[in-house]
This record gives structure tokens, C-alpha cells and sequence, in this order.
């Protein structure tokens, strides 16, 4: 009990520098059960808010990581049934041996009488965020749910534990065999990489010359990360990319005169079809690009800024 009670105390020390924060940020409105939506609201983000295979492939992730089964930049983009279909075999064979697994698992808990501890430290957390998303309230993430994993690593460990012998060794061999080829998408398959921000940022810092500047086009939380050169950083929103003449005008007047870096990153939301790269290639030709995964980088100079057709 009294181990409890320090680590609720912790825990709310820990919140309190971030309390003003959280509730000016978060409409705890949206909460109410029998609250209707209000006139003009729209989702979170666009109309991937919450949906229900969010859940299956939030534990598909805690099994395999996001480096087996379609990537996350084939499921931003295009059709994501599509996606999965083209990566059928893998997922079924993921379903298959931690969906087996977690079914012996929760039984075997059950036996030693631990299955309601289980589900007390995973279900909540479960529905609370399915129920956040539905209402509105904050996005569908795997990581919200990470307070799961130990229950599910406890859970497929007393599964193969209770297995017979030579089927343990199956198991175990299975287990080992998907985690070998995510490992091995994750480190040398460009499909799966994640954005390469640290290899644009270094051409940035070897290249860069006083008074240019960087428009970061989606990547301006990350850049924070990974560039800590003396050139300016400014954002610009890939949602102008709604309206053509919006996207140009806006853009250009950050732009200005004088030469600068365009930084586009992860565009599959927000720009799916690429309309800003091609424009950019189109309204830039004299400008110097680079591309590495999942990010492109421009180098539009001075003199190229009245080029083109406006």
C-alpha cells in the first residue's frame, strides 16, 4: 500500500510543472460521454482520428516493431488496405505466432489465477485511449499504450513456459525468426528508415552561408533535434497545399530575396500527392537538391527567386 501511495505522489510531482500546460491544451469537454460534436469541428487529424484496426496494429507493433508489415510511410500515404495486402504474408505470420501466443498466454495466467492483474494493467489504458480518440479528444498512437508491454512480454514468456518441450523450441524459433527479419528491415531496408533529418541537416551546416535561411516545410519540431547551426529556421505549413495560389503566395513571401533551404519531411498527411515537391522542382529549376528517406532537400539561390512562372 504504502509503495503505491509514494509512486501516486511521484507521479503527480511529476505532472505539476506540466498542469497549466495540459489543461490550456486539451478540450477535457470533448470527454463527456453524451457531448455532440460541435458545429464545424473536425477531427484531430483529418478523418484518421481513430479506427478500428488502430488496435490490432498497436499490438502488431509492440510485437514486431514498425519494420515488419507495411511502413509507416506506405500506411501515411495511398490506400492503406492496399498497404497490407501487400504485405499479407508478413502479418499474417506476426497474427499467427503472437496471436497463438497470447491466447496460451492469457489461459496460463488464468491457471495461476493472475489473468484479472493482466487485464486490470492493460485493458484500461486500452479503451481509455480508444475512447480519447473517438470523442476527439487526442489521437490514436501505439505509444500511448506502451504501459502494456511488460503484460505482454509476461504473457507470451508463460505461454512458451507452459509449452511441451519441442514445441517451446518451435515457439522460441519463431519468435526469434520475426524479430531477426524486422531487425533486419530496421537497419539496412531505406523502406523502412526513418526519416534521414540528420543527413539533410548535415549538408545544411557543411554548405550553409551567412544570411541564408532554412524554411522547414513539416519538419520544424524535428529540426529542433537534429540542427543546431546558425542559420534561422522558419516554418512553413504543408497545409496551404490545399489551395495552389495559397501555397505559392504563402511560400513566397517567406521566401523572399535572398537564397534559402526548403527542408520537406513525412508530407504523406497533409500532402499525399506531392503537390509542393513537384511545384517546387517546377518553380525552382536552377535550384540544387538532394533527397534521402523520406525527406527532400532544395537549395533555391538568390538569383532564381523571380524565375519561373509566379
Amino acid at each position: 500500500m504504502w509503495l503505491t501511495l509514494g509512486a501516486a505522489v511521484l507521479l503527480a510531482l511529476a505532472v505539476v510543472p506540466w498542469a497549466a500546460h495540459i489543461r490550456g491544451n486539451w478540450d477535457w469537454r470533448r470527454l463527456a460521454p453524451q457531448r455532440a460534436p460541435e458545429a464545424g469541428e473536425t477531427a484531430l487529424r483529418g478523418e484518421t482520428t481513430f479506427h478500428p484496426a488502430a488496435i490490432p496494429f498497436a499490438f502488431h507493433s509492440f510485437a514486431v516493431g514498425y519494420t515488419l508489415g507495411p511502413s509507416l510511410r506506405e500506411l501515411r500515404s495511398g490506400n492503406r488496405a492496399d498497404a497490407v495486402r501487400r504485405h499479407l504474408p508478413e502479418v499474417a505470420a506476426t497474427t499467427l505466432v503472437f496471436g497463438t501466443l497470447s491466447v496460451l498466454g492469457l489461459a496460463a495466467l488464468r491457471r495461476r489465477r493472475r489473468l484479472g492483474e493482466a487485464l486490470l494493467w492493460g485493458l484500461p489504458g486500452v479503451l481509455f485511449v480508444s475512447y480519447a480518440a473517438i470523442q476527439n479528444f487526442k489521437t490514436f498512437h501505439p505509444r500511448y499504450l506502451a504501459v502494456l508491454m511488460p503484460m505482454l512480454i509476461a504473457t507470451w514468456a508463460v505461454a512458451i513456459v507452459d509449452l511441451p518441450r519441442p514445441w517451446r523450441r518451435v515457439a522460441a524459433g519463431l519468435v526469434t525468426l520475426l524479430w531477426i527479419v524486422s531487425l533486419a528491415h530496421h537497419y539496412f531496408d531505406d523502406r523502412y528508415a526513418k526519416e534521414d533529418l540528420r543527413s539533410a541537416a548535415r549538408v545544411v551546416r557543411e554548405h550553409g552561408a551567412a544570411g541564408e535561411r532554412v524554411i522547414a516545410v513539416n519538419t520544424v519540431s524535428l529540426l529542433s533535434y537534429y540542427y543546431r547551426g546558425p542559420l534561422p529556421v522558419e516554418h512553413y505549413w504543408l497545409g496551404f497545399v490545399r489551395d495552389s495560389l495559397v501555397m505559392q503566395d504563402r511560400f513566397q513571401r517567406l521566401k523572399g530575396a535572398g537564397p534559402v533551404w526548403v527542408m520537406l519531411a513525412r508530407p504523406e498527411d497533409l500532402d499525399p500527392e506531392g503537390r509542393f515537391a513537384r511545384w517546387m522542382d517546377r518553380r525552382y529549376p536552377d535550384a540544387g537538391r538532394w533527397a534521402f528517406a523520406g525527406v527532400r532537400l532544395w537549395r533555391v539561390p538568390a538569383d532564381t527567386a523571380a524565375a519561373g512562372t509566379p
